[in-house]
């Protein structure tokens, strides 16, 4: 298990929850631990960082976290920047 929490607060708009994963973690394990330690307050709005493996199917592993944290919002570091 190994993963960062952010919160950024800005007075204008609502706070924003980060999720970093690194690449060697176990998803579902974190999950559970972020869970259990009620550290996000609203999955569907986190913004959830990855590095990019050396896969092909780059694009799966992004929709599998999509689905087990139930968040559209999932990106590779160096993607994220750019956006």
């Amino acid at each position: 298990i190994i993963y960062e929490v952010y919160k950024l607060v800005d007075r204008f708009s609502d706070s924003k929850e980060f999720i970093y994963l690194h690449e060697n973690t176990n998803q579902g394990k974190t999950l559970g631990e972020i869970k259990k330690n009620n550290l996000i307050l609203d999955f569907s709005r986190t913004i959830i960082l990855i590095d990019k493996p050396n896969i092909k199917d780059v694009d799966r592993r992004k929709e599998n976290i999509r689905k087990l944290f139930g968040t559209n919002h999932v990106f590779f570091i160096d993607e994220f920047g750019y956006e």
